[in-house]
């Protein structure tokens, strides 16, 4: 048996038949290969289309670029499994590169980075044209437009806005920011029937109307808009009481403003004409001066502005002045037809002593003062009157007499 063993012969056929079962291991293993559908094995090359955003390089502090789109498709084409692990790729991206390049016009051509190189890829677009433009900034007002305006309740209107901040910067292609008129925001009034606070974003816009491509800083205002319901103008009068010290007399009331507005309901506005009796006390006040007086809120109306108003009072020396005959009118209704005659004072005129402020009252004529008496409910005969006296403010008039004595008769109708 160890002859067998030793044999050049034997070990011949034993290399021989382990050469064969080592051939037949590596056949079978191609053979799986090129046969197994195991799902998780690569399979034959496919394609498919992602959309990435298309980033720009720029010098993005000097200039800036329009025309780029906002996205690009990429043709993928490669395996399933090479293209399922690339969608899951962060740091993947399409861009265009103009680092350079200085203001005008170019054509740029798509490039792409971070994806596995066994991938073969077309971008579509394969060039996008887009504009590089010198940056620049520059500073707007700001303004609101009110849409929806005409749905406010019957007689209510918007005051004044007030809009914080005032002013926006406004950065953009030099090109942009020379076409631009105006910056504001919209605010809709649909709905609104009281004073309210809202935030508008902000957009430039040129002299049509078109908005501008550019950036806002910020790009949000706020707004506090004023609902105001009805008004109505109307005059205020003052009314002193008290008296001046000693020796001191009222030159002249000046008030300002004359007219303040009142708001309120249309017919509670309806019956208003003035606010009058605004009390002006002249007891503490011995020189001229201006003081302020609250106006006081009709009844039923929701406020009125101002509620204050200034009142300039000039005080000066008092002095005295006597007019002499100032003639007396009779007052008559009209359809009556009375013979009227004076008999004290028989000639139809008194003097009027007038006390105030020196430079007041030398400039008063007796046309400046009225004289009348009233007859309509008088009987026929010797009757007495009392005179009525119409005459300058802030003076004050004194009657010789305060009363007429006249005779009347009743004219006969031809």
């Amino acid at each position: 048996m160890d002859k067998i063993f030793r044999s050049s012969w034997f070990i011949k056929v034993i290399s021989f038949l382990i050469a064969l079962m080592l051939y037949n291991m590596v056949s079978s293993n191609n053979q799986l290969s090129h046969n197994d559908i195991n799902p998780f094995t690569p399979s034959t090359s496919t394609k498919q289309t992602v959309t990435e955003k298309l980033n720009v390089i720029f010098d993005q502090d000097k200039y800036v670029v329009t025309g780029a789109p906002e996205t690009v498709n990429l043709l993928l084409e490669g395996s399933i499994g090479q293209i399922t692990k690339t969608r899951l790729i962060t740091t993947k991206e399409a861009y265009i590169d103009l680092t350079g390049k200085k203001p005008g016009t170019y054509k740029a051509k798509v490039l792409y980075r971070g994806f596995p190189s066994n991938l073969k890829i077309t971008p579509d677009p394969q060039s996008v044209t887009v504009t590089i433009m010198k940056k620049i900034t520059k500073t707007f007002p700001v303004s609101v437009d009110f849409i929806h305006k005409n749905e406010l309740p019957e007689g209510y209107k918007v005051g004044e806005p007030k809009i914080n901040p005032e002013t926006v910067t406004v950065i953009g292609g030099e090109e942009f920011v020379d076409r631009i008129a105006f910056v504001k925001g919209v605010v809709d009034l649909k709905g609104i029937d009281s004073s309210f606070s809202a935030r508008m974003t902000l957009h430039a816009y040129d002299e049509d109307g078109n908005q501008v491509n550019v950036a806002t800083n910020p790009t949000v205002a706020s707004v506090q808009v004023p609902i105001l319901s009805p008004s109505k103008d109307v005059p205020v009068t003052v009314k002193t009481t008290g008296n001046l010290p000693n020796g001191l007399a009222l030159a002249d009331i000046d008030i300002d403003p004359e007219t303040v507005t009142v708001y309120g309901k249309k017919s509670v506005l309806d019956a208003i004409d003035h606010i009058g009796d605004i009390e002006l006390p002249l007891g503490g006040i011995d020189k001229s001066q201006t003081v302020e007086l609250k106006v006081p809120v009709p009844d039923g109306a929701e406020k009125v502005e101002p509620r204050k108003i200034k009142v300039k009072v000039t005080i000066s020396q008092k002095a005295k002045r006597t007019l002499k005959d100032v003639p007396i009118s009779v007052n008559m209704p009209a359809g009556q037809n009375k013979k009227v005659k004076f008999i004290d004072p028989e000639s139809r005129t008194i003097d009027v002593v007038l006390t105030g402020a020196k430079n007041v009252i030398e400039k008063i004529q007796q046309s400046d003062i009225k004289l009348s008496i009233d007859v309509g409910n008088a009987s026929s005969g010797d009757v007495e009157l009392p005179i009525q006296v119409i005459g300058p403010d802030n003076v004050t008039m004194r009657l010789e007499k305060n009363t007429v004595t006249v005779h009347i008769e009743n004219a006969k109708n031809d």
